[in-house]
C-alpha cells in the first residue's frame, strides 16, 4: 500500500504548493493574475491526473479512498469556479475567498494521505517488531 501512496502524496503536495503560491499572489496589493492562472492550470491538470489514476485509490481502505476522491473533485471544482479570473483579468473578493478555500482544501487532502502513510508504516513497524520478538 505504501507504494500506491507515494505517487498521489507527491501529486497532492505539488497541488498544495501551487495553491499556496496562488494564495500568496492573491493577497498582494497588485497580484499577477497570469501567475495565479498558471498555478490554477497546474492544479487542475494534476487533479485530473489523480482522478484518471483514481483506480490506485481503490486499493486504499474504502472510506479513505472515497474521501480522497471527493477532495480531488472539490479541488477541481474550485479551480473551475475561478475561471472568471481569466476573462476579467482581475481578482474579485469572491475569487480571493475561493483561492483561500482552495489552499485549505489542498492542505486537508495532503493530511489525509499523510495520516494514512503514517498509520501504514506504524503497522508495518509493529509487524516487524513482533516478527523479531521485541518486547512492547
Amino acid at each position: 500500500m505504501a507504494g500506491e501512496l507515494i505517487g498521489p502524496y507527491n501529486q497532492l503536495k505539488a497541488i498544495e504548493g501551487w495553491a499556496l503560491n496562488a494564495y500568496q499572489e492573491s493577497v498582494k496589493k497588485s497580484p499577477n493574475v497570469d501567475e495565479i492562472l498558471e498555478n490554477l492550470r497546474k492544479i487542475n491538470l494534476q487533479a485530473r491526473k489523480l482522478e484518471w489514476r483514481g483506480k490506485g485509490l481503490d486499493d486504499l481502505p474504502k472510506q479513505v479512498g472515497e474521501d480522497l476522491k471527493k477532495k480531488v473533485t472539490q479541488l477541481r471544482a474550485a479551480v473551475v469556479v475561478l475561471r472568471d479570473i481569466k476573462k476579467d483579468k482581475e481578482l474579485s473578493s469572491a475569487s480571493k475567498r475561493t483561492i483561500r478555500m482552495l489552499f485549505s482544501l489542498a492542505t486537508e487532502t495532503v493530511k489525509i494521505v499523510f495520516d494514512l502513510k503514517k498509520r501504514y508504516y506504524h503497522d508495518q513497524l509493529e509487524k516487524f517488531e513482533r516478527k523479531i520478538g521485541l518486547p512492547k
